[in-house]
């Protein structure tokens, strides 16, 4: 059976979002822990830079997990991420699941490993996502072949492409550049659609294969 442990290394959380997606995962056969501090709130964090560094430290050393869903976004990841040993987690891979600020943990570990992660959805959204959405997290945990078919736009150029799919937050992306978390995007896919937000990101978004 998956076991799959919810963290929460940025914003705290409310108990409901939490009950509603332990619940769910055990619906779907997953076997679900949490964190020491996934519950927990110091001001606007669910606990000090310390908790939330052990908690995710914690969970990519233990190798009866098999995921780690990061429970909202939010702002934090950043404040722990040079502090993290990957070395157990490199010998012992796991999926790493979540958006938003958890973009953090995806480029630093697509930049400094290339093993893959989960742009996905978490549990503070679970109640409000859709039934399609909560079956393709379903299925990628459960390491099924997914196929995204993506209805074309008069933007579009014809082609084929093959390359890897990075992304995830732009502003996180855009404040990681020049650190040891920045992704290189040179003939990659990249999932956003936001680009325009960002004039100044030209030179770097020339490199990318691909955007979606």
């Amino acid at each position: 059976m998956t076991k799959i442990r919810i963290v929460s290394p940025a914003k705290s959380i409310e108990k409901k979002h939490i009950d509603f997606a332990v619940g769910f995962l055990q619906n779907n056969n997953f076997e679900v822990e949490l964190s020491a501090n996934c519950l927990g709130e110091s001001h606007y964090f669910s606990g000090t830079d310390t908790e939330r560094l052990i908690d995710f430290q914690n969970a990519l050393d233990d190798t009866t997990v098999d995921v780690i869903l990061c429970a909202r976004g939010g702002y934090g990841c950043i404040r722990i991420i040079d502090s993290l040993d990957f070395t157990k987690f490199k010998a012992n891979p796991k999926l790493i699941v979540g958006f938003s600020d958890v973009t953090v943990f995806h480029n630093h570990i697509h930049s400094n490993f290339e093993l893959p992660t989960v742009h996905g959805t978490m549990p503070l959204n679970f109640e409000t996502n859709s039934k399609e959405s909560l079956q393709s997290l379903v299925d990628v945990m459960n390491d099924h072949k997914i196929k995204y078919i993506i209805e074309s736009n008069f933007n579009n150029k014809i082609g084929q492409v093959k390359a890897e799919v990075v992304g995830g937050n732009l502003a996180i992306i855009y404040g990681l550049i020049g650190t040891n978390s920045g992704i290189d995007l040179t003939n990659k896919n990249h999932k956003n659609a936001k680009f325009r937000k960002f004039p100044k990101f030209g030179h770097f978004l020339s490199k990318i294969k691909n955007a979606y």
